[in-house]
């Protein structure tokens, strides 16, 4: 069950991450973040309601929620800057790093750890990293590694990826002291309240005047849903780190990059 809702993550987040791109090119990033969260927690709200009504009392849920939310919302504001600045195909590929992460955090935070076929399959997905820049190894063997650090939309992402590396296992810890829905709708109530006196202090609720909006941000926000809800689920069953190499999504977005935003070294990409 949880390789299948994986792969939901997978396709899920494929669409919300072409819905993100088309989105950050006509509206601020922050209010884009801000009206997403409360987006995804409105839609959460009767999800919860409906199915589970349960309500956590923990402490321990409680301090991962805070942790997890400080992180995510510095990630998801780095994150919708990344998709601003770069190629769809180019940037979102660096979050294949956070399975190689999770080596490191997962053990430490959740006490797991994947063996050997798992950890292949991240060798698998660095190498398939390097080959994505293939065009730069004429300037050198590492030149494929290194224009990650030298594009802004590729080095946010590449901090996004960390970010996520911790918070993941903390979702997972706090998912474990309570449902993973009431989790997934404090998680977002708590991220766009958190986005709250950032979209006050840039004065970016203008936007929320035009009809427009609602039509960009409503599938945007039930793509996020439904990701959001296969991927906390699978980490109820599984490792964090093997739920994240099965949610590589690289080939749905270098089709959405492609289709959508006639992006260029396509074909060097999709290896």
């Amino acid at each position: 069950m949880w390789f299948i809702l994986s792969l939901g993550n997978a396709f899920y987040e494929s669409i919300s991450d072409a819905l993100s791109k088309s989105m950050v090119q006509k509206l601020d990033i922050v209010f884009s973040s801000f009206v997403i969260r409360l987006c995804v927690f409105l839609m959460f709200i009767p999800v919860w309601f409906l199915f589970d009504r349960t309500i956590s009392k923990d402490g321990y849920f409680w301090i991962f929620c805070l942790g997890t939310t400080l992180l995510n919302t510095i990630a998801i504001l780095l994150y919708m800057k990344a998709l601003q600045e770069s190629d769809l195909s180019l940037c979102l590929p660096i979050l294949k790093f956070s399975p190689v992460w999770t080596l490191l955090t997962a053990p430490l935070i959740n006490g797991e750890s994947i063996g050997l076929f798992g950890s292949s399959g991240i060798f698998i997905m660095i190498l398939g990293a390097y080959l994505m820049n293939l065009s730069q190894r004429s300037q050198g063997f590492f030149a494929p590694f290194t224009i990650f650090w030298r594009d802004k939309g590729m080095r946010s992402m590449l901090f996004v990826s960390l970010l996520w590396s911790v918070s993941a296992p903390l979702d997972k810890e706090a998912i474990r002291h309570a449902s993973p829905l009431f989790f997934m709708m404090v998680l977002n109530g708590l991220l766009t309240l958190a986005f709250i006196p950032v979209v006050i202090a840039q004065s970016s609720f203008a936007p929320l005047k035009s009809l427009r909006v609602i039509g960009t941000v409503i599938p945007r926000g039930l793509a996020s849903v439904l990701s959001i809800g296969c991927q906390m689920f699978a980490f109820s069953m599984a490792p964090v780190p093997i739920v994240f190499q099965l949610s590589d999504h690289l080939h749905c977005l270098v089709c959405c990059g492609a289709g959508f935003f006639l992006e260029r070294k396509i074909s060097e990409r999709e290896l």
